[in-house]
């Protein structure tokens, strides 16, 4: 939102659509915008795939769910940087993807908790 001036703060589905749009359009600002979005999602990837040498990343939320043209412009600049192959798609939940993960780590914390919290009350009865 803060590389296009006819973005709003408010929900991107309102306004990521345009930009794509804008862009494709020929709107240089527009361009801009999605390129120097690009470059630092791609050089974020590259490092994580530098530290964690995964064979996959997988791009989530409303701004990829609405825009395939960035993930294949990340795929291309990570390409270009990385000397491995690495998979990178857009998630299948689409902007649900956050929240999706969000809450398996919560449910996979509450489940260790839990375990603790059993293991702990067995252990004080005996």
């Amino acid at each position: 939102a803060d590389r296009w001036p006819e973005a709003s703060q408010a929900d991107p589905a309102g306004w990521v659509p345009a930009l794509f749009e804008a862009a494709l359009a020929g709107d240089r600002k527009a361009r801009k915008a999605v390129d120097e979005t690009a470059r630092l999602i791609a050089m974020a990837v590259a490092n994580v795939g530098a530290v964690v040498d995964p064979s996959l990343i997988v791009l989530g939320g409303a701004l990829f769910a609405q825009a395939e043209s960035l993930v294949h412009e990340v795929r291309k600049i990570v390409e270009r940087i990385r000397r491995s192959p690495m998979e990178i798609v857009s998630s299948a939940l689409g902007k649900d993807a956050p929240l999706s993960g969000c809450l398996l780590v919560a449910a996979n914390e509450a489940r260790q908790r839990l375990r603790h919290g059993l293991h702990e009350t067995r252990v004080a009865a005996n």
